[in-house]
């Protein structure tokens, strides 16, 4: 690597942009894709099969979550790892990382597949959406080793010191299911299998570019054997812990508001949650890339006894996130019809009507959940699970469930809408205290 890209001195924003560029690039290419996903079933397979697809929504959470605890958990060690010069260890614990990730993989595949149908009930599905959750769900089961597995070696890839092909593996794999769509959905009009089919096929095309990736840079990392090995697994996963509770806990709280919106609203109310969901997905995913991206640098960072850049880095996160904030709200404030005309074929005024007044109350959370998830990320990244944990927890399970059950009450549907935004607002006063009192400088001197 470059000296100027080295996290330990390099010039902050250099290394920084050098790794958040790339990661954001990367994400924006997979929430694209994700979003033109439902562009294409919005349009030519219906707001059905939109509220289908919201409702398998959890699941895709608690895998997403499970992969992150042990891949951001491990890649953090790993980090700090390299930053001692400790090759052996970083090796081991990228090992049996990804043999973690193999095994879950497998076992949630097989079992997701034989239980399938009460699977499906058990995630709110009613009589009209039970066959088309049951479509989408059982294909998108089969390809759970290639997603996971291409999100877990893309984090070891970037700590590794090359985010930009761990990005264009990202990339690569979201143009392919944007052309795959087309093809399925449009010209082969295979509804929603398509889509799901789309979406397998890419995670596996991504997969096999990110192992590529790892020969041709004749990466530091090595497959070994050692006694210590689940050791490490079970550090990494305690580690992670807030990653798999923030994405566990999103989930959950999905799960929660389609209930409450299916009895309240109705199947017209669950489409238009899964349009607004689109955009505030968009955003939290480049928020969430700028945090990940800024852990390998600073968890080096610690391992060098590093307080000033970790300060530093953790400050051009923050800003970073919101700009992206503040340039999100306004576009949902001003232009959310807009938003909504793009996921919906025309004669669903219905749906359309209840997507902007969602759209009207759910902008203020942009202004907050970046700083969030950047705290959050930053606390993970020096080792510190529990308050990471705290907020992740905060902001995407207690408040929510919490405000959901309390806002109706003295707003009626309209608290359903405002729930959200407002946990927030509440998490990030508690962010801020937790990260106050573990500051860069006081963690470095205690370390």
């Amino acid at each position: 690597m470059k000296q100027q890209f080295d996290p330990l001195v390099g010039r902050v924003f250099s290394v920084f942009s050098y790794y958040a560029v790339p990661s954001v690039v990367g994400m924006v290419a997979v929430s694209s894709a994700f979003i033109v996903d439902g562009f294409f079933i919005g349009n030519y397979v219906g707001s059905r099969a939109l509220a289908a697809v919201n409702l398998t929504l959890p699941v895709n959470s608690m895998l997403i979550g499970i992969a992150l605890m042990l891949s951001i958990g491990g890649s953090v060690r790993c980090g700090k790892y390299l930053g001692q010069g400790n090759i052996r260890f970083a090796s081991i614990n990228f090992s049996y990382t990804l043999a973690a990730i193999v095994l879950f993989s497998l076992i949630i595949t097989v079992l997701g597949t034989i239980f399938i149908k009460p699977l499906t009930m058990m995630l709110g599905a009613d009589q009209s959406l039970a066959e088309p959750v049951n479509q989408y769900l059982s294909i998108i089961l089969l390809f759970t080793l290639f997603q996971l597995g291409g999100l877990c070696l893309s984090f070891f890839l970037r700590v590794d010191g090359y985010p930009v092909l761990a990005s264009i593996a990202l990339i690569g794999g979201s143009i392919l299911n944007i052309i795959l769509d087309w093809f399925f959905v449009v010209q082969l009009t295979m509804g929603l299998q398509g889509a799901a089919l789309a979406t397998g096929i890419s995670h596996t095309m991504g997969l096999f570019f990110v192992l590529f990736s790892f020969v041709l840079t004749k990466s530091r990392f090595r497959i070994v054997r050692d006694k210590c090995g689940w050791t490490e697994v079970i550090k990494n996963a305690a580690n992670g812990f807030s990653e798999f509770a923030n994405e566990l806990s999103v989930g959950v709280v999905i799960l929660l508001f389609n209930w409450v919106i299916m009895q309240k609203l109705g199947e017209n109310g669950l489409a238009a949650f899964t349009i607004i969901n689109y955009s505030i997905f968009f955003a939290l995913m480049v928020c969430y890339a700028i945090s990940e991206s800024t852990q390998p640098i600073i968890s080096k960072n610690y391992g060098a006894l590093n307080g000033k850049r970790i300060y530093s880095f953790l400050k051009t996160a923050s800003c970073t996130v919101i700009i992206i904030g503040i340039s999100m709200s306004i576009i949902m404030f001003f232009f959310s019809e807009k938003l909504v005309e793009t996921f919906l074929e025309k004669g669903d005024e219905k749906v359309a009507d209840l997507a902007v007044m969602y759209a009207r109350y759910v902008w203020p959370v942009f202004l907050f959940s970046g700083l969030n998830i950047v705290f959050s990320s930053y606390l993970t990244a020096m080792q510190k699970p529990i308050p990471s944990a705290v907020i992740a927890l905060s902001r995407s399970l207690i408040l929510p469930i919490l405000l959901l059950l309390i806002l109706p009450i003295f707003f009626g549907d309209i608290g359903i809408f405002m729930a959200i935004p407002l946990a927030e607002v509440v998490a990030l006063a508690i962010a801020i205290f937790l990260v106050k009192r573990n500051s860069p400088n006081k963690l470095v001197s205690d370390g």
